[in-house]
């Protein structure tokens, strides 16, 4: 089965040519602009990862990501991607619940590393659950 990653950003030709490469490395692949009303509809696609822009719907990423991490039925490690070298704005998406956090523009080799660390990761967790 394939692995689910949603990118929440802008819809723009940027965010389809991360897309295609994450595609092109076996992922299904999802686009939003905005989170969905309903986070359990997050668990209900079997999401495995979001890639989250935090300034997203005029600057909603980082409450995005509160909501995510907050809910507890939702085990879904989220990269934060932002245009943002500011120290304070990495750590607040830390403190908010980011897995890791990726600047734009993106590394592409960074960004599959990050991904697959995040599944490793994740399955580590599970496992010892």
């Amino acid at each position: 089965m394939k692995r689910k990653i949603l990118i929440i950003d802008e819809l723009s030709p940027y965010t389809y040519f991360i897309k295609r490469v994450l595609s092109n490395e076996g992922y299904e692949v999802g686009v939003a602009e905005i989170l969905p009303d309903h986070l359990h509809e997050l668990d209900q696609n079997r999401v495995d990862l979001i890639l989250l822009d935090i300034k997203i719907d005029n600057g909603q990423g980082l409450n995005y990501l509160k909501q995510i991490s907050q809910n507890i039925n939702l085990d879904i490690p989220v990269i934060v991607i932002s245009d943002s070298k500011n120290l304070t704005e990495i750590e607040n998406a830390f403190k908010s619940g980011a897995y890791d956090y990726l600047i734009k523009p993106i590394n592409l080799r960074d960004m599959k590393n990050k991904i697959e660390h995040a599944f490793k990761s994740k399955y580590i967790k599970k496992a010892r659950s």
